[in-house]
């Protein structure tokens, strides 16, 4: 080994003793020359597939029932995961109230929902109520609820995912009904929405008595306190100081005869108090009936001898919902004649000048001229007289005339 490294000595090398090869070589060295055909393969199920599982895409559904007084009907909407629309609109032939419209629209969307075999689900509901009761977050204490929600409640868990949200009516597509869907929604570039599909719902998923029904749909009239007061003379002890102090003044000008109550006018006139549903009667007898003309009609239902606090605007919002009125009433933006042009846009803005005479006989001070200075839009005068019309007198009748009293004019026309 001496000998040798002297030898390298004269070339300038450097004799390295080999180390043993590590694990990481060997291990590069077998993945770079893999031999495959020495690999086993186990054949038992060469034909078999690899399977992996994808979520059920979600639906989403809108659901919204209302009750009015030409009858009740309630509004499905079913949104595909393509972002496809299927709408559907039931008219209810049977008495309810308007949380029972809620529930049934529910309970209907819910069962389409399972006979389409839909797993997954979203529901928008703009009826906070029902959609709390469902959820748990409220209790149900009318009776007539009861059985809606438990049966609302057993058909949302038969889904495998379902979520049950509440939104506003402003966010709701449905909420004026799907006449107007088409209107009312913003429909992305991947959005379509199939036709309509009308029909009747001939009977509620529970039977109300009618009697019960009747006692819910009655609301309270405006003025069932001032009766009470009169009648009874008594408050209601809910009312501060105040809402009593002011309750007893506008009682003053009521009275009951034969169990009506009626309002004294300011020309000693009576008028008969109407609820809402009565005011809904006479409002559309005044308007579309066989005296109606489609009219204004306020003054004629109070010489009529009728009351309610919100007259005004009750018939302006009925107005705007009658079709004919909205077809042939005259255009208000549309001008009464043809539109013509002016010579003067504002006041004094623009003076005609002229010189009169001579004058025969002259004035006391001998004075046969007279300048004039008429205003184009007002028509406004301006005068003054001279024995003879010479320049620096125009002049001065401009300056002491015009331009301190009306100021600079835009425009002076003289035809001299």
């Amino acid at each position: 080994m001496t000998f040798q490294n002297l030898v390298f000595v004269q070339y300038d090398l450097e004799y390295v003793s080999q180390k043993s090869i590590k694990g990481q070589a060997i291990a590069d060295q077998l993945t770079d020359f893999a031999l495959y055909e020495e690999i086993r393969t186990n054949d038992d199920f060469s034909d078999e597939q690899i399977l992996t599982t994808e979520p059920e895409p979600i639906w989403e559904m809108y659901f919204h029932g209302s009750k009015s007084t030409v009858g009740a009907g309630i509004e499905i909407l079913f949104i595909t995961p393509e972002r496809k629309m299927i709408s559907y609109s039931l008219k209810l032939n049977f008495s309810c109230t308007h949380n029972m419209a809620e529930y049934e629209a529910l309970i209907q969307g819910l069962k389409m929902l399972l006979k389409f075999k839909v797993q997954r689900v979203r529901i928008f509901g703009d009826s906070l109520l029902v959609v709390s009761q469902v959820n748990g977050d409220w209790q149900v204490k009318d009776q007539k609820l009861i059985p809606y929600q438990e049966l609302a409640a057993s058909l949302l868990r038969q889904f495998e995912e379902c979520q049950l949200l509440h939104v506003k009516r402003e966010f709701n597509p449905i909420a004026d009904g799907l006449v107007s869907l088409g209107s009312t929604i913003a429909f992305k570039p991947r959005e379509s929405i199939r036709s309509f599909e009308v029909g009747r719902l001939e009977q509620p998923y529970f039977v109300i008595p009618e009697q019960v029904l009747q006692a819910e749909s009655r609301e309270t009239p405006w003025y069932q306190n001032i009766k009470d007061f009169l009648q009874t003379e008594t408050l209601p002890p809910e009312m501060s100081r105040k809402e009593q102090r002011v309750l007893r003044h506008m009682s003053s000008r009521y009275f009951i005869l034969a169990d009506i109550l009626y309002r004294r006018g300011f020309n000693t006139e009576y008028a008969r108090c109407l609820d809402a549903n009565e005011a809904l009667e006479v409002i559309q007898e005044a308007h579309e009936g066989i005296c109606g003309g489609h009219v204004g009609y306020v003054k004629q239902i109070v010489r009529a001898g009728y009351y309610w606090p919100t007259m005004q605007r009750d018939c302006h919002q009925f107005v705007k919902k009658c079709i004919i009125c909205q077809l042939h009433a005259p255009s208000i933006h549309a001008p009464a004649a043809y539109l013509h042009s002016v010579s003067s846009p504002w006041p004094f803005s623009m003076w005609t000048f002229d010189v009169v005479g001579p004058i025969n006989p002259p004035t006391s001070n001998g004075h046969r001229y007279f300048l004039a200075a008429t205003d184009d839009f007002t028509k406004w005068v301006e005068a003054i007289t001279f024995k003879t019309v010479e320049g620096q007198h125009v002049v001065s009748f401009i300056h002491k005339n015009l331009l301190c009293r009306f100021g600079i004019p835009h425009d002076i026309i003289s035809d001299n």
